[in-house]
């Protein structure tokens, strides 16, 4: 958890000392799902969405991109890793149902849930973490930002073998800061009550404070 908590801090302090200390442009895709065709989720929609009117208020180019299915997932993705370069700073935000499996994160669209009825479906049919994470990388860009809301149950039903819960900790790229809603391998609070997940409502509070320090925060 110590690791996680200084992650955040130093994405929230990085992104609040402005335009002097990061002169490169800044872009961000933020990816919000909800509406699935099962298991629909409350926050995510409103979780992307005040996070991009966040980011744009810090000076971010956005894309922002609600309840994506696959295809509108791999453009966006595909369309956000053209444009950076050794000159922007990358940030990639997704709120919505994701897991592990066998060791690898999956975002999942919300095409997804009809078209998985077996593990190995994930391949083709959800987004692996891991391909966001070479398109950002190629660009050798400065700073990369991932941010990942999105440590839910698994949502399909047809197969539990090689599943754990929550998300595994991605290995550490040169340049990319990752921070996940909680743990490796625990499972986050939804938070269907309110606008937003927990998480993200946290962030959405300190995220405009300008040089925060990890007491403090």
């Amino acid at each position: 958890m110590r690791f996680i908590t200084s992650i955040i801090v130093t994405f929230i302090t990085t992104l609040s000392m402005g335009t002097q200390t990061i002169a490169q442009e800044r872009i961000a895709l933020v990816i919000g799902n909800s509406a699935y065709d099962v298991q629909h989720l409350a926050n995510p929609a409103n979780d992307a969405t005040d996070v991009a009117a966040a980011l744009r208020h810090l000076g971010f180019d956005v894309d922002l991109q609600l309840d994506a299915d696959l295809k509108k997932t791999k453009e966006a993705i595909k369309r956000f890793g053209t444009r950076l370069s050794g000159e922007t700073v990358g940030l990639f935000y997704y709120s919505g149902h994701a897991m592990q499996y066998e060791g690898t994160n999956y975002l999942i669209p919300t095409d997804a849930m009809s078209r998985v009825t077996e593990a190995d479906d994930l391949r083709w049919e959800t987004m692996d973490i891991d391909y966001v994470l070479r398109k950002m990388n190629a660009r050798e860009n400065a700073l990369n930002i991932v941010i990942l809301d999105a440590c839910r149950v698994n949502p399909f039903r047809s197969f539990s073998r090689g599943f754990n819960m929550g998300l595994t900790k991605t290995q550490n790229v040169e340049g990319t800061l990752i921070a996940y809603a909680t743990a490796a391998g625990r499972v986050a609070v939804d938070g269907s009550n309110q606008r937003n997940s927990p998480y993200t409502e946290h962030l959405l509070k300190h995220i405009k404070e300008p040089n925060l320090k990890i007491e403090d925060f």
